[in-house]
């Protein structure tokens, strides 16, 4: 499909349904290497871009004052960050928007930028991202779109099943407006394996704090075979979603995270403070000795239950 063909395709579906709504492993130093900016880099997965190991969650921007989430992008700019990541679903679109304002004006080759689709239908999800690319305002094509929250083998079967979303990203592929391929799976390690088992995914973003590894283990239990197949794995919920702020040191949380077989953790902020102190954490970096993950996975322990991790209820 053409990159025309799948924008009026998009196009039509967003006429049809407003006709319709007016009816009733473990890293080495040797593994990673330094910028000029001083944070160190990976290879993410087989895509042939060296990601920093930090990158941008854009989940919180549309919590914060506009004028604070802009300043926080310009300040990963700034500090020579390479990775970022939003979603529609962010804000009903305004993460798009903002990273999209602050980025128009950046070198965008030597960035990653993802976003991702929700929804589950080939339609739906052909809309979402027409929607997202125009919003991003990208002058290249989107480095990667990600099936959002593949979470179990029901929603997987959905989405990899003929008129499912995994079509419109394929297609979108196709037309030149995307690279890559992935996905985003906050629970269950099984699925993301069964996913790799059905189509060679780029990227995989999974949620891998050191409390995480109590319920739905990502690091003893995927990351292995990530690396080993060379996915581009990325870790979010590093800081269990803010919830672990002050009850386990940051800097430690972020060593333990770099410390396992991941390509870059992702920190969702929302100042330029934020932005600050987090690259400042990671430019600290040394891979931690197993006594050291040990010590903190043991501090975790009261944290790793589905009360504080909420996206992993109902995992067993």
């Amino acid at each position: 499909m053409s990159r025309r063909k799948f924008v009026e395709g998009a196009a039509k579906g967003a006429a049809a349904a407003a006709i319709l709504s007016r009816l009733p492993l473990r890293i080495s130093e040797e593994a990673q290497t330094s910028k000029p900016s001083g944070l160190a880099t990976r290879p993410l997965g087989k895509t042939g871009f060296k990601t920093t190991i930090l990158g941008l969650g854009g989940a919180v921007y549309p919590r914060v004052e506009r004028k604070s989430a802009l300043a926080a992008v310009e300040k990963g700019l700034e500090l020579g960050i390479t990775y970022y990541d939003t979603a529609r679903q962010y804000g009903n679109g305004k993460s798009e928007e903002i990273l999209g304002t602050v980025l128009a004006h950046a070198d965008q080759e030597k960035l990653w930028i993802a976003t991702k689709t929700l929804f589950r239908s080939y339609a739906k999800s052909r809309d979402e991202i027409a929607g997202s690319l125009k919003r991003l305002k990208l002058k290249k094509p989107l480095d990667c779109i990600q099936l959002h929250a593949i979470n179990d083998m029901k929603t997987l079967d959905t989405v990899m099943s003929k008129g499912g979303s995994f079509q419109a990203a394929l297609e979108a592929q196709k037309a030149g407006l995307v690279r890559f391929i992935g996905f985003t799976n906050h629970a269950r390690p099984e699925v993301a394996l069964e996913a790799l088992r059905r189509y060679p995914f780029a990227t995989a973003l999974v949620a891998c704090g050191v409390a995480d590894s109590y319920i739905g283990d990502f690091a003893a239990r995927f990351l292995p075979t990530a690396r080993k197949q060379g996915v581009g794995a990325i870790a979010m919920k590093v800081f269990g979603e803010g919830r672990l702020i002050g009850k386990l040191d940051l800097r430690k949380m972020l060593h333990w995270v770099l410390s396992q077989p991941i390509d870059v953790a992702l920190t969702g902020v929302g100042s330029p403070k934020e932005v600050e102190e987090n690259v400042a954490h990671a430019l600290a970096f040394k891979p931690m000795t197993a006594q050291e993950q040990a010590l903190l996975e043991a501090a975790a322990k009261p944290f790793g239950t589905e009360d504080l991790l909420w996206w992993k209820r109902g995992v067993k």
